[in-house]
């Protein structure tokens, strides 16, 4: 089992060639040290949901673009909650941080959703809500003992 303090997988939903090399290059600046974060980069909603289900216990969280084809980032919000509602304790830890990348500033809560990053998003933004998703994890990390 992967302890919170360990937990630097984060998964990158966003089917935008462009999209995926911008915040690749955030994200290897976004950590405590360069290169902090591991990267693992989907295309759309339906692969991040998979994603989602078969390497969550070792990722921090999911950046997930709303606008994607198969599913939107919030329809797949909701299939990781599903999931996590149907599975047993022993198995799913803890709800999976979902951060939902969007250009629309409306969508400033989305159910399932644990932050809403309003693109374009900025390099501070982004290591700011990780170091809070990581200090969280690690929080609830000590609480398990």
């Amino acid at each position: 089992a992967t302890r919170g303090d360990d937990r630097r997988l984060i998964i990158i939903a966003e089917d935008n060639k462009v999209n995926q090399k911008v915040l690749l290059g955030m994200l290897a600046r976004a950590g405590p040290t360069k290169n902090y974060y591991t990267p693992l980069v989907v295309e759309d909603g339906r692969a991040a949901v998979d994603a989602a289900l078969r390497r969550h216990a070792e990722a921090l969280c999911v950046l997930m673009d709303q606008e994607m084809p198969e599913m939107s980032g919030v329809e797949a919000a909701a299939a990781v909650r599903k999931f996590e509602r149907a599975s047993s304790p022993s198995l799913v830890r803890r709800a999976l941080p979902i951060l939902l990348l969007t250009a629309h500033a409306h969508m400033a809560k989305a159910p399932g959703v644990d932050a809403v990053l309003t693109k374009p998003v900025t390099l501070g933004r982004l290591a700011e809500v990780l170091r809070q998703v990581a200090e969280e994890d690690r929080r609830c990390g000590q609480e398990e003992g």
